[in-house]
């Protein structure tokens, strides 16, 4: 690269920055805590994460030569891989179908911004719906012939029958280095990414793209319950559920020679979110950053049940895992499902987060049930928590 080349680059880069400062000061911040680099390693543009740094490259012949509308629009993309955290959510799955995958969520946020031979949805063959997430894309085109040409082009299809169908704009070489195996990233990186995206919008003073500014929120909230402090209460009493045996602790009977029982001071959570037609977007918001309080609370995983009318969905949330969002329901509200579950399948400890606007069981349950409620007053049983 020339020097007159790498001058000019720089120069549009630093103009669409200014242009920036009016039209979307939250990207503009979040662009400021990067370190900007020019180069032509990469097709287009490119993010990625080393050490406790985020890194933005960009290729200077495409700064040059494109309209600083698509410029603009293509630093917005990358800002928004950030958002979404799609470099610690690639999870195992095959890196360029996941890239793709995270280009077609992004792209149909900025369909009107982004350059025409972009992947979009509407344009895929056959088309795909606008608005899902990148693991919702991904699984729709996991099993297609993909292949992804040089200067970031993407056919489907086999031999002479393969068509064109856009072409990437985030590089693959955003996966590179530590960040290889998704599924071991460190929490560390989260963090990193989620100060990040504090301090852009505190720096924008909450001017924030409406279509981005739910999921920014919800990474910032914070849980305004004290966890630690709770569930320290509900430990004590889990000690007589059982024992467990580690070297740590000298058996009576065989002294060194046999591991020792001891007391096991975990305790099984189950957490149960209300996914009813009655919870509004910001109710879930609130959902989602006490749950995060609750993990980060907890040495063990947290089993999570969605439920309106009836359960929608059970997994095991780790302490290190991320909780799904897209949450399944929207019927009514019966609170009986989730109390014949765990009454199948005991827990020392139920937490439900709630409008408390539904069908209670008219037996109580023997175990602790904690009601962390945005609207009601009053719980039947166990112990109500109002967040509003």
């Amino acid at each position: 690269m020339s020097p007159e080349i790498l001058n000019q680059a720089k120069e549009r880069l630093e103009s669409a920055l200014i242009q920036l400062i009016h039209d979307s000061p939250f990207y503009l911040n979040l662009i400021i805590r990067m370190r900007r680099t020019i180069t032509e390693e990469v097709n287009v543009a490119a993010v990625l994460i080393k050490g406790d740094k985020i890194f933005l490259r960009m290729n200077p012949n495409e700064l040059i030569k494109r309209p600083m509308s698509e410029v603009k629009a293509i630093l917005k993309h990358e800002c928004l891989h950030i958002v979404f955290m799609h470099l610690i959510r690639c999870n195992g799955r095959n890196f360029d179908k996941f890239n793709i995958s995270a280009d077609l969520a992004i792209n149909s946020l900025l369909e009107n911004e982004m350059p025409k031979d972009a992947l979009f949805p509407s344009q895929w063959k056959p088309v795909l719906p606008d608005g899902l997430a990148a693991e919702e894309y991904y699984e729709l085109i996991k099993d297609q012939n993909i292949h992804v040409h040089a200067g970031g082009l993407v056919t489907k299809g086999s031999g002479g029958n393969q068509k064109e169908q856009g072409r990437l704009y985030h590089d693959k070489d955003a996966f590179d280095g530590e960040l290889v195996d998704h599924k071991d990233c460190s929490p560390f990186t989260e963090e990193i990414i989620k100060a990040a995206i504090k301090e852009a919008h505190d720096r924008s003073q909450g001017n924030i793209p409406s279509n981005i500014s739910e999921i920014v929120d919800l990474i910032i909230s914070k849980p305004r319950i004290s966890w630690q402090a709770l569930l320290r209460q509900y430990t004590a009493a889990a000690l007589k559920y059982g024992h467990k045996y580690s070297w740590k602790k000298m058996s009576r009977r065989f002294g060194d020679t046999c591991q020792g029982r001891g007391p096991d001071r975990k305790i099984k959570i189950t957490c149960a979110i209300d996914t009813s037609g009655s919870i509004s977007t910001e109710d879930f918001n609130s959902f989602a950053s006490e749950v995060k309080g609750i993990q980060a609370s907890h040495n063990g995983d947290i089993e999570i049940i969605e439920c309106d009318a009836e359960i929608q969905k059970i997994y095991k949330l780790k302490r290190t895992g991320k909780l799904d969002t897209e949450f399944k329901g929207r019927g009514g509200t019966d609170f009986r499902s989730l109390f014949e579950y765990v009454d199948r399948k005991p827990s020392h400890l139920v937490i439900y987060l709630t409008d408390m606007m539904g069908t209670f069981p008219e037996k109580h349950p023997r175990y602790p049930v904690i009601w962390v409620s945005t609207y009601g007053d009053k719980a039947p049983f166990g112990r109500l928590i109002k967040i509003k």
